[in-house]
């Protein structure tokens, strides 16, 4: 599972955003996880019924069906990897596109994927894509956390139906304060709030409005998981080789998720208690702060090197172009 929904979940939206969108990238990025966390509130809770009443297999098989009706045709018929293969720009490309519908043409700035995967900033990023995908892991354990404090599976589902809630505002808060303050601090920031529902589910985890609490702000730093990784990517090494670079570090995603929740699954079993996991997902939010530092000061020595490049592509516009566009500054 983890090999294969990687590449839907992971890699393809955060790339084909960062061909779309030039401007505004953080707050793309925090809409496509809120829009995953919306549909996620309505489908936790269903399918929390659904195993109630027809088993977890009937539920896999009817919410793959659904997903699968729905998503193929969308791609098919929609989905483009660049905007030149509709005829369009990026928007915020910095172009002014003339009468005869030639361009000037537009400077991309970044590290070339040779150098920046030999680099100290990528295997902290990769590091972090590792280990925050081992953090947003144990909400796949919620539910069962839920039931070893006495909840019942529909109060478990209706609780993860909230958590995608938090995921919702958690995209969108973070895609904001990205763009506002930089991906450096909006990632530190979100870390530290992840010790709170940690803090929680250790001391009150048999308060059912704690746990909601705590759920909920877990869904915030779930959230993290689709924002804030292809934002440190571009805010490290640029849009020179991003697809490239980000594409490589994501391998950490599809790592962190094959060997996280079976060894949760193995210390609950050992323990006969979420506890130690807890302690290990707090651990792993402070680990992820230093890692973040540590990303930013290889940057630094990669920027000294002279690593960071610019280079000048020219889209072909629009042939429909008749009138000279207001340049749009990125």
């Amino acid at each position: 599972m983890s090999i294969g929904s990687v590449f839907l979940t992971q890699i393809a939206g955060p790339v084909l955003l960062n061909n779309w969108f030039k401007k505004h990238n953080g707050l793309a990025l925090g809409i496509m996880v809120a829009t995953g966390g919306i549909i996620g509130s309505i489908l936790q809770p269903a399918a929390g019924n659904l195993i109630a009443d027809v088993g977890w297999r009937n539920t896999y098989f009817i919410l793959a069906g659904g997903v699968a009706a729905i998503v193929i045709p969308i791609i098919l018929l929609t989905i483009r990897f660049a905007p030149k293969d509709k005829g369009l720009q990026p928007l915020g490309a910095e172009e002014v596109t003339n009468a005869q519908g030639n361009s000037e043409p537009q400077v991309i700035s970044g590290v070339s994927f040779a150098k920046a995967k030999k680099s100290t900033a990528f295997i902290a990023l990769f590091l972090f894509f590792f280990i925050i995908t081992s953090i947003a892991s144990f909400s796949q354990h919620l539910a069962p956390f839920a039931m070893t404090n006495d909840y019942s599976i529909k109060f478990a589902g209706t609780a993860l139906g909230i958590m995608q809630l938090g995921i919702v505002v958690g995209a969108l808060s973070f895609g904001i304060l990205a763009d506002k303050i930089g991906a450096r601090n909006t990632a530190i920031f979100a870390m530290i709030l992840g010790v709170v529902p940690i803090i929680i589910f250790l001391l009150v985890p048999q308060s059912p409005a704690m746990f909601i609490v705590g759920v909920t702000i877990f869904g915030f730093i779930t959230s993290s998981l689709g924002t804030l990784g292809p934002l440190l990517t571009s805010s490290l090494f640029g849009m020179k080789d991003y697809a490239q670079i980000y594409s490589l570090a994501a391998i950490g995603l599809a790592v962190a998720g094959i060997l996280a929740l079976p060894a949760y699954g193995f210390m609950f079993h050992l323990t006969g208690s979420y506890n130690s996991v807890l302690f290990v997902v707090l651990a792993l939010l402070v680990i992820n702060i230093f890692l973040i530092i540590w990303a930013l000061v290889g940057k630094k020595k990669l920027l000294a090197q002279g690593a960071w490049e610019e280079v000048a592509v020219t889209t072909e516009a629009p042939k429909e172009a008749a009138v000279t566009a207001e340049p749009k500054n990125a």
